[in-house]
């Protein structure tokens, strides 16, 4: 197989991005029912001529788009004959300036204190919605959505996320429960044009924490605020879900480690 030589560099023509963004928020913090708060946030960001580096395969497919990105040999007799294009000898991975990017969606937040015999409680939930994301291959191409629908370059948002989340807090000891949520969104079609859906999944997560400076040696000015800490990221080892991208999974949501522990140990001063 002929050998592809491909070039990362500078580009020079690149235009400055441009962008404006608004966010209106509103906030509910209830007298009647202690420890109750709310939000909602409304947000848009709107940017032209975005820069990032196309895939290799979008280049590819879109050589009209990208002047000067492919290079290739002149096309043999055989090539011409067959009507093909002469076999390309050189990529330049550069960055580009895309079209317009339009994001813009709400979050919504909801927590709720509670004082026990066993403890502070705090139940909170937190949503979002991203019902636009538009983008285009370069500057003046049409807008695409890919709100629900994966895509490399320059991205894309599950219309629905959120977390749910109960923290505990009883002396020196606190815990932090989450379940994080990936709405339903749609693989990746660049590489392989498919049906597959991912997403529609929940994620677990655990953080432990004792402030043991607190608990043994709280007249120490040394060691008053140590503590000790253990994060379980995916509780459950939960596998990510197989996909038709540029890797068998869809990195941009999902870490292919699966469960993940850490202990920390340490103080402040």
């Amino acid at each position: 197989m002929p050998r592809i030589t491909r070039v990362g560099n500078a580009n020079p023509n690149l235009n400055a991005e441009r962008g404006k963004s608004r966010t209106l928020s509103v906030v509910y913090s209830s007298r009647e029912v202690r420890g109750l708060e709310a939000s909602l946030t409304y947000f848009s960001t709107d940017i032209t001529n975005y820069i990032s580096i196309p895939s290799l395969q979008v280049i590819v497919d879109n050589p009209n788009l990208y002047p000067g990105a492919v290079v290739r040999a002149p096309a043999t007799p055989q090539d011409i004959q067959q009507g093909f294009l002469g076999q390309i000898t050189q990529i330049n991975d550069l960055f580009y300036n895309f079209g317009d990017l339009n994001v813009a969606g709400f979050d919504a937040d909801v927590r709720y204190t509670i004082d026990t015999r066993l403890g502070q409680l705090t139940p909170s939930v937190a949503i979002a919605n991203i019902y636009k994301w538009q983008s285009a291959l370069v500057p003046g191409s049409p807008l695409i959505s890919y709100v629900s629908q994966s895509n490399s370059d320059p991205g894309f948002a599950p219309r629905w996320k959120g977390t749910a989340t109960l923290d505990w807090k009883k002396g020196p000891l606190s815990a932090n429960f989450a379940g994080r949520y990936v709405g339903r969104y749609k693989d990746y079609q660049l590489y392989a044009p498919n049906s597959n859906a991912l997403g529609n999944s929940w994620i677990m997560d655990v953080n432990l924490r004792y402030e043991m400076g607190q608990a043994l040696a709280k007249d120490n000015r040394w060691l008053a605020r140590g503590y000790v800490a253990l994060a379980v990221v995916n509780v459950f080892d939960k596998p990510p879900p197989f996909a038709y991208g540029s890797a068998p999974y869809a990195y941009n949501e999902y870490d292919i480690r699966g469960r993940f522990l850490s202990v920390q140990l340490g103080t402040k001063w």
